[in-house]
């Protein structure tokens, strides 16, 4: 009778602290969670006052321009493409519905930022400061690393 009331006390104490350490994994994981929400919100709030272009071309693939346009979408980038798809608007407007895109069509941009190849993502901060970073990057990767580096 005895050993059965150890077995039950042993039991239910087993049962709390297996309980202790689910809450506190559980505390933990969201506190990691919401550290991780709060880095991305403030390296977007950091981006706000300066326009963020992402220069693209059809001649990427359509998985890298949807990419970037959802992302984009997210924090009020641009895709800007130097011209139109087989210099024809059908063709282009095709191909951005097919995709489900839209983009600007800006070559004074490319010019202004002297973009020679594609994608690069630009930061203007229209005081005369400008960040470039070449290369297919996910957004927030490119936007991390280039805040990381003063204007």
């Amino acid at each position: 009778m005895k050993m059965i009331q150890n077995y039950k006390i042993n039991h239910k104490i087993n049962i709390c602290f297996n309980l202790i350490i689910l809450v506190s994994l559980l505390i933990f994981s969201n506190a990691f969670a919401q550290q991780e929400v709060r880095e991305q919100n403030t390296t977007h709030h950091n981006m706000v006052n300066n326009k963020i272009y992402i220069f693209v071309s059809f001649s990427m693939p359509d998985s890298a321009l949807k990419s970037y346009f959802l992302e984009s979408n997210k924090i009020g980038a641009v895709l800007v493409m130097r011209g139109l798809k087989n210099n024809s608007f059908l063709d282009t407007k095709a191909k951005t519905d097919q995709l489900g895109i839209s983009i600007n069509i800006d070559p004074e941009l490319f010019t202004k930022y002297q973009i020679t190849s594609v994608p690069v993502i630009v930061i203007d901060n229209h005081q005369g400061k400008v960040k470039k970073l070449a290369g297919h990057i996910a957004l927030n990767d490119a936007l991390q690393i280039m805040q990381e580096e003063p204007m």
